[in-house]
């Protein structure tokens, strides 16, 4: 069974880009490989609902197909 994460972007002042997590049943386990695998691509993760993104488009999309190969549902909206 796949673990559902919904992202969704949104631009703060400075450029700084925002990222909402939303993964109501995901373990603490599955929590904290997504977020190994975030920070791998250049993702800040403070806090659990709210992350950095990175500067590229490539780290996004590289961010994306490693989380789905590990069983990750990545829903960006």
């Amino acid at each position: 069974m796949a673990k559902h994460i919904t992202l969704s972007w949104g631009i703060t002042p400075g450029a700084i880009f925002n990222v909402s997590v939303h993964a109501p049943t995901m373990s603490a386990a599955d929590r904290s490989e997504i977020e190994r695998i975030a920070r791998k691509w250049g993702f800040l993760t403070p806090s659990a609902g709210d992350w950095t993104g990175p500067e590229s488009s490539e780290a996004v999309q590289a961010f994306n197909n490693e989380a789905r190969r590990d069983g990750f549902l990545v829903d960006w909206k």
